[in-house]
C-alpha cells in the first residue's frame, strides 16, 4: 500500500513538471512591460513591423522598425 502511495505522489510530481508550450506568434503584437527591476520603467508596444519602447521615467521613447527572420526571432 505505501508503494502505491509513493507511486501517486511520484506521478503527480512528474505531470506538475510539465514545460509550458509558448506560442511566438501570441507576442508578434502587443503591448508589454519589463519585468526586470531595472526596467521597471520600460513600457514595450510592438506591431508586426515596428516597436516601441518607452520608458515613463526618463522619459524617452525609441522606435524601430523590425523584421522577422523567423516565427520568434526578429532584429
Amino acid at each position: 500500500m505505501k508503494s502505491v502511495y509513493i507511486l501517486l505522489a511520484l506521478s503527480i510530481f512528474v505531470e506538475s513538471c510539465h514545460s509550458v508550450t509558448l506560442n511566438c506568434n501570441d507576442f508578434r503584437s502587443g503591448n508589454y512591460r519589463y519585468l526586470n527591476e531595472g526596467f521597471e520603467h520600460w513600457d514595450i508596444t510592438r506591431s508586426d513591423k515596428y516597436q516601441t519602447e518607452y520608458s515613463s521615467r526618463y522619459k524617452v521613447e525609441f522606435k524601430a522598425e523590425i523584421k522577422w527572420e523567423s516565427e520568434c526571432k526578429y532584429v
